[in-house]
């Protein structure tokens, strides 16, 4: 059975900032909002002054990365994982080039 898995499965998110906020309650908080560049997900955190992380969540564009999308046992190695990667991102040299590198051998 074929391995379903993204970069961010391997790799982990690649996070970049997209906002950055602070709240003037009765506890002051940072609110810093952030996407991955490679799956669109959005991770939001909260920390206090002293840069405590408080709360933590994700919002997925898609199911890639909800929790539980593998069923007990049924998650792949990490080398599965990797290997699956490898083979998404291989490109296939068309068979011109490859008759051209023979030839110059």
């Amino acid at each position: 059975m074929p391995v379903e898995t993204d970069d961010c499965d391997v790799l982990g998110h690649q996070w970049d900032i997209i906002n950055m906020a602070r709240t003037r309650r009765a506890v002051s908080t940072h609110q810093v909002h952030l996407r991955c560049m490679r799956c669109l997900g959005l991770r939001h955190d909260s920390f206090d002054i002293n840069g405590k992380l408080i709360a933590r969540s994700y919002d997925y564009s898609d199911s890639t990365h909800e929790t539980g999308r593998w069923k007990r046992g049924e998650k792949p190695s990490m080398a599965e994982m990797r290997i699956a990667m490898v083979r998404k991102h291989s490109c296939k040299k068309p068979a011109a080039a490859k008759q051209r590198r023979l030839k110059a051998v």
